[in-house]
Parts: C-alpha cells; structure tokens; sequence
C-alpha cells in the first residue's frame, strides 16, 4: 500500500479512489521547474463544489451560512476558515436549519465570525487533471493577430 501526503514523485504512485478536489505536486527531480500539480476529479461529482460563506461561532457551535449550500445532517466537510479566529478542520454537521444555514461541533470555543471556504467531502473513483499550482491564479484573454 502506498500513503500518498501532498506530493509524489510519479503519476503512477497516485490512487483510483481518492476525496475529490485533492491535489497533490508530482516532484520530477531536484528542481521546482518541471514539476507540475494534479487535482482529483471524482466521477459523478460537479467540477467546483467549493462554496464560500460567513460563518460565527458562539462557544463551541459554528454556524455556517451559504446559500444554497445543498447540504445535510452528518454530511462531512472541510472548513477552511479565511478570517477571524476559527478553527479550520474537518467536521460533520449536525444540524441543518435551512437551505442556507448550517451548524458543526468545534474542538474550541469562544465567539468570533468571518469568513470561509466550504469543501465538501467527496470520495469516489476517478481521474487526476493537470491544475495550476495552489494560489495560482489563471486568466483567459483573447488575443487578436494583426
């Protein structure tokens, strides 16, 4: 069996089943240029299920809000919490209010809000796709030939 963390040294190490959204950095040898990033895209799941949303917790309970947030009780998720004082971490819900709102158990308490990424857990079989390195940001522009 073969544990693979955030990089491997070959395409070949990379498992079938995999959470969906996982990237990993394929390290070819010593030098960064030629190395490249893969992402898993698990079969019957949308490209980007990525949400972004507020969130506020008051002692150990975090409610998130984001609309349309498609989720459900015990549905698993990972919070990445982008500011204040949260934690970031996997968690489960336990209570879903609505179809914007939603509450999870934290490890820590106290009280703060802000903002977060919601990244809903998907594993499953399917294939990894060439991304752009994390914190890339990568635009189309459409050049005219004189």
């Amino acid at each position: 069996m073969t544990v693979t963390t955030t990089e491997a040294n070959n395409i070949a190490d990379l498992p079938r089943v995999c959470r969906h959204g996982y990237t990993v950095r394929i390290v070819n040898s010593g030098e960064d240029m030629d190395d490249y990033y893969l992402r898993f895209q698990a079969e019957g799941v949308s490209a980007d299920i990525v949400q972004q949303a507020t969130y506020a917790r008051s002692g150990s309970t975090i409610t998130v809000t984001s609309a349309g947030h498609g989720l459900s009780n015990g549905s698993e998720v990972i919070l990445d919490i982008t500011s204040g004082n949260g934690s970031d971490g996997y968690y489960t819900i336990t209570s879903v209010a609505d179809a914007n709102t939603f509450t999870v158990t934290d490890a820590s308490s106290g009280t703060t809000s802000g903002n977060v990424t919601i990244h809903p857990v998907r594993f499953g079989e399917g294939v990894w796709e060439e991304v752009a390195a994390p914190g890339i940001t990568t635009t189309s522009t459409t050049q005219q030939c004189l």
